[in-house]
């Protein structure tokens, strides 16, 4: 069963497959992006056909808190998540500020991972309409 479409923005190859991997075990399609630049463009699209976002901060040099303002901006309907390994406390709050709904410190660790998983599904529950479904097919690119 899909559990909805998540779009990844992460530079770092390592971080973006082990997301990957992770979400696709659990249910989600998934689609990866590895600049800020290619994620603030992605996200201009019209009717952007995902449930929610992961997006790392630390991607070039913060790079991130742009990429969860431009989702806040155009696509209202994604459900982001912010994720990073080291962030001070203001620019978690940043992120916050930005537009993302959660925040998850690391994804080293089998706990990090199950974690994470169950913090995009009670994301994904509590803000979804019961009316819809979650949008499963796969993104205009592959993952």
């Amino acid at each position: 069963m899909c559990k909805g479409n998540v779009l990844i923005v992460a530079d770092r190859l390592k971080t973006r497959k082990t997301i990957i991997a992770c979400l696709r075990d659990a249910g989600y399609v998934v689609r990866a992006i590895a600049t800020s630049e290619e994620a603030v463009e992605f996200t201009r699209q019209p009717n952007l056909a995902f449930d929610l976002a992961v997006v790392d901060l630390n991607i070039r040099n913060g790079e991130g808190i742009r990429v969860l303002r431009q989702l806040r901006e155009t696509s209202a309907r994604v459900l982001p998540v912010a994720v990073t390994r080291h962030a001070p406390q203001e620019v978690i709050q940043e992120a916050y500020r930005a537009g993302a709904l959660a925040f998850v410190h690391s994804l080293s660790t089998l706990t990090d991972l199950q974690h994470f998983l169950e913090t995009l599904d009670r994301i994904a529950r509590e803000r979804r309409d019961p009316a819809s479904a979650p949008s499963c097919t796969p993104a205009t690119a592959a993952g």
